[in-house]
């Protein structure tokens, strides 16, 4: 349950590859945490820890309600992440924050997440691309310098 994307919580059952981008954000993130990123025991739970680390304006606009300007919070970011790894930089955040966003379709696809510029610093066997899931880990390693 802690890797479903918000639309799935809220019961919309369209499933399509967003679903499993938001669940790749979702372990990418829990490789620097070791840990869940999003946590709860029941659906308005996690939905409720993704608001406060993402932020009152993403949700409420995922959700297509009027955000009041008195009730405006940007949520935590990543702040928490950074906190518990120090290998958790500026790429790393824009690279989360680029694969979770709440509206699927700003969600990116496999092709555009291995563009970012988090994956320059790892070369591609034979000058193809891997899959996501290889070049996020080796990424990862690399990075730590492992």
């Amino acid at each position: 349950m802690y890797y479903k994307a918000p639309e799935i919580l809220l019961q919309n059952f369209e499933y399509n590859i967003a679903v499993d981008i938001w669940s790749l954000g979702c372990i990418f993130a829990e490789l620097f945490i070791g840990n869940t990123l999003f946590r709860g025991k029941n659906p308005d739970e996690i939905l409720y820890d993704i608001y406060i680390k993402l932020g009152h304006a993403d949700f409420m606009g995922f959700l297509d309600e009027e955000c009041p300007s008195d009730h405006e919070f940007e949520g935590s970011g990543f702040q928490y992440i950074r906190q518990h790894n120090g290998d958790f930089d500026a790429q790393c955040e824009d690279l989360l924050g680029f694969i979770l966003q709440m509206d699927p379709l700003d969600r990116p696809n496999c092709e555009e997440i291995l563009r970012h510029v988090y994956f320059d610093e790892v070369e591609r066997k034979s000058g193809q691309m891997e899959s996501l899931g290889e070049m996020l880990r080796e990424t990862v390693l690399v990075r730590r310098g492992e």
